[in-house]
């Protein structure tokens, strides 16, 4: 083709201002991004996340959607997400199947109480972060009072270090859901915690009456 073109330039005159085809290799987000390159400083104004940084022109610049640890790029290919959080999950969310069904039954069955997720604690603890990054969000402006967590694991390493780093006062574990009033002390309980267990074993006895 090359040398057609020396000897033979007029025959592609009529197509001079068609732009070569990218690659059937090059996948639809490394299009984008090439595109995107052009007109945004660093692709994306990610300085330390740029896509070039990790696998260029291989690694998924744009996703269309993450569950769990995997993420999908616009072509529809699965990715399993090993850099620490990245930008693609925090951004999407991990879509964890218990906290979406938890959000839907309490939306369907307490539709006045404020409710979302699934959301990042820091974002939903701080007013500001919510307002710039999430205003969509119906936790907007609000000042939250409970976070819901997709398991007790998650939780309890939460609660402990928050406790431990703050000086926090804990009570619990609360038992829910029992017939009786019963609750349970963690192993090594100090006083306080003996005391306010007891306390809220005495008033969930009382309102049973």
């Amino acid at each position: 083709i090359l040398s057609l073109i020396d000897k033979k330039p007029f025959l592609f005159k009529e197509n001079i201002l068609i732009k070569r085809n990218l690659g059937s290799k090059i996948s639809t987000g490394q299009k984008l991004w090439m595109r995107a390159k052009n007109v945004i400083p660093g692709g994306n104004m990610l300085l330390s996340k740029r896509p070039e940084m990790f696998i260029p022109n291989y690694w998924p610049v744009y996703f269309s959607k993450s569950k769990g640890c995997n993420v999908w790029d616009l072509d529809g290919k699965k990715y399993t997400d090993l850099a620490s959080m990245s930008v693609g999950t925090n951004i999407l969310g991990y879509a964890n199947e218990k906290v979406d069904r938890a959000v839907k039954f309490l939306r369907r069955s307490s539709p006045d109480l404020i409710v979302d997720g699934p959301v990042q604690s820091d974002f939903a603890l701080n007013k500001l972060m919510l307002a710039n990054k999430f205003e969509f969000s119906k936790l907007s402006g609000q000042k939250v009072n409970v976070l819901v967590f997709p398991n007790l694991d998650s939780a309890n390493i939460t609660y402990k270090v928050i406790k431990e780093l703050d000086d926090a006062m804990s009570i619990g574990p609360i038992m829910m859901g029992m017939d009786k009033p019963v609750h349970i002390l963690q192993l090594k309980a100090s006083v306080d915690e003996i005391v306010n267990m007891s306390a809220i074993a005495v008033v969930d006895a009382q309102n049973r009456k």
